[in-house]
């Protein structure tokens, strides 16, 4: 991560993925970053930008399809990203200019 001021944008989307494993394991299903993708309506060039932490700011959209397309709960979904980042943030204030 080269700009540590959007940290908490590849923080995010670690949570959204480990989110995706969680919940797969849980519903006994099989995981796959591809169903994400295309659940969620994204380019697989942006995908992979994302999943190797080279992605811009994140559209908000994609994380409500996400929850939308994983039946998830999207006030507990933000609820524990929130938690997740300000962890983050106290563990390490120096990589945030906030």
């Amino acid at each position: 991560m080269k700009n540590l001021v959007f940290r908490e944008d590849v923080l995010a989307w670690n949570y959204m993925l480990d989110d995706a494993r969680k919940l797969a394991e849980e519903r006994n299903v099989k995981f796959s970053k591809r169903q994400i993708r295309i659940g969620i309506d994204m380019p697989e060039s942006t995908f992979g930008k994302y999943c190797t932490g080279e992605g811009l700011r994140i559209n908000f959209r994609y994380y409500m399809k996400y929850c939308n397309f994983m039946k998830r709960d999207p006030v507990e979904f933000f609820e524990n990203l929130i938690k997740k980042i300000l962890q983050d943030r106290e563990e390490h204030p120096e990589l945030y200019d906030y």
